[in-house]
């Protein structure tokens, strides 16, 4: 097994800041899965296996993954799904933008700039920062990174 889900929730991967919707999780999971296996099609019973997660949501995954571009599907007794491109030009932030779209870098005050203002919103400011630092990081690091365990 090469990974197991530690804070899974039914909905949500929570971290105290972050949170993580699970099909985001999965796909970002099932394409390091299929970095590892690039020499042939992996299929979803196996993806959803070595996850410990859902075969149907795997499944319906891995379709809006081929549906975006991402990967290749095939019908058939040895069908599956393989990764488009070679992991090493796959940033971590690909799968994630498949399923939480594009990731703004701005983030305002979500209270409204009633509050603040908007020109001294410390938690606007926190979070916008915190953003583009993720997104800087998780475009950097390509699926091969995570593979060979170079980040």
């Amino acid at each position: 097994m090469w990974y197991t889900y530690t804070t899974m929730k039914k909905d949500i991967i929570n971290t105290d800041i972050f949170k993580l919707n699970e099909a985001t999780s999965i796909a970002v999971h099932a394409a390091t899965y299929m970095a590892l296996n690039m020499d042939r099609f992996v299929g979803a019973t196996e993806i959803s296996e070595s996850l410990k997660a859902s075969r149907d949501h795997v499944e319906k995954v891995m379709q809006r993954m081929a549906k975006a571009g991402f990967i290749t599907a095939k019908r058939g007794p040895k069908g599956g799904f393989k990764l488009k491109k070679n992991p090493d030009e796959i940033t971590l932030l690909e799968p994630f933008e498949v399923f939480e779209g594009e990731v703004t870098k701005d983030i305002h005050c979500p209270l409204g700039q009633s509050f603040c203002g908007g020109k001294l919103c410390v938690i606007g400011k926190l979070f916008s920062k915190l953003q583009h630092e993720a997104v800087q990081f998780l475009s950097k690091i390509t699926l091969a990174d995570v593979v060979n365990g170079n980040f």
